[in-house]
């Protein structure tokens, strides 16, 4: 596996870096560029971000920082709700425009 970067960002909520491979850097040269100055990080392989059974990284919106032990790492916090795409959200506006002119929720879902 490789080293990456997990930036703690103020909020809780976590970046990763992960060096590019074919760079004309080496792989601590590309995380030092691209972190900004006074992040706090740490420097982990990269098996030690969450995932499933099958090695996948899973439900990355809700990667916070490690809150208990050392406090060094990431953790998942279960009660944040995946982000709404653009389209998502376009969607809704949509139907409640709709059901603001009189059609039912479900008329205006079924367009």
């Amino acid at each position: 596996m490789s080293k990456i970067r997990v930036i703690y960002n103020p909020d809780d909520t976590v970046s990763v870096i992960h060096p590019a491979p074919n760079s004309i850097y080496s792989e601590q040269e590309c995380l030092d560029r691209s972190t900004p100055p006074d992040a706090e990080f740490d420097d982990v392989d990269s098996s030690e971000l969450p995932q499933d059974e099958n090695g996948k990284k899973i439900n990355r919106h809700q990667w916070v920082r490690k809150k208990t032990g050392d406090k060094k790492g990431i953790e998942i916090d279960p009660t944040k709700e995946e982000p709404k795409t653009d389209k998502q959200k376009k969607k809704e506006d949509a139907v409640a425009k709709l059901v603001a002119l009189g059609l039912t929720q479900e008329e205006a879902e079924a367009l």
